[in-house]
């Protein structure tokens, strides 16, 4: 028997559902698309789905998942969900060395997170947006991060999140304003992760891109991450 579900937080925002036991987080997708990002914590696919119709009951026109490896969705294909997009997940080993960056960059802090909403937004189309909020949960999704970010003419112009768990390092984020994009900045970003988490003892780092996203993968692939054989995936659903 499904139990009612409760909401802590207030739509648009961060809002966490629970029923019972089964619990899952949502978030907008980002500031400017009115579409819904979903976290299931645990819980059923009937649970998950309760969660989606909570959102569709805010106006919320799709319900997108977190990436997730393929042998993860079958309670969300369970739920109704669909293939939406895939993402290709790339792995590079800490073992090996790493160049120096040849522009600078630093730790940020938080006089920097509105530059660096401001890079992602023009970075990258509304669709892969990050958002505040977002930007918030790549820093929290993993019990150590770092954030770092990278000055042209005295004005951020890239920034990376980073984060670790267990022995494993993930990239949450990087971006680089296009206007400042040819000079070294993204390279020097990667490299600066890279040594953030080799610091830090982590084994591997992975990351995933659009899989049509091909300069960044030609990027990644030239400081030694490997394409990984299974992409993953986010899932969508509608109202019905």
């Amino acid at each position: 028997m499904i139990r009612t579900i409760s909401a802590r937080g207030e739509w648009p925002g961060r809002v966490t559902l629970r029923a019972g036991w089964s619990q899952s987080v949502a978030r907008p997708a980002n500031d400017d698309v009115a579409d819904a990002s979903l976290r299931l914590e645990r819980g059923s696919s009937a649970f998950l789905r309760q969660s989606a119709e909570w959102l569709f009951a805010q106006d919320v026109p799709a319900v997108l998942s977190i990436p997730l490896h393929p042998g993860t969705r079958r309670v969300w294909d369970d739920a109704g969900f669909q293939a939406y997009r895939e993402l290709m997940l790339m792995e590079r080993d800490l073992s090996l060395a790493v160049e120096a960056p040849t522009q600078p960059v630093e730790e940020g802090s938080a006089a920097h997170w509105d530059d660096a909403l401001r890079v992602d937004n023009a970075a990258f189309v509304p669709e892969w947006r990050i958002g505040r909020l977002g930007l918030v949960d790549a820093r929290e999704a993993t019990p150590t991060s770092g954030f770092l970010v990278s000055r042209s003419e005295g004005r951020v112009a890239g920034f990376s999140i980073v984060g670790i768990a267990q022995s494993t390092a993930y990239l949450q984020r990087i971006a680089v304003e296009p206007a400042h994009g040819g000079r070294g900045i993204g390279r020097s970003l990667l490299r600066s992760t890279i040594a953030w988490a080799r610091k830090r003892s982590a084994r591997s780092i992975l990351l995933n891109t659009q899989l049509d996203n091909h300069g960044a993968a030609r990027l990644y692939a030239s400081e030694r991450f490997e394409a990984l054989p299974q992409h993953l995936v986010l899932l969508r659903s509608t109202p019905s």
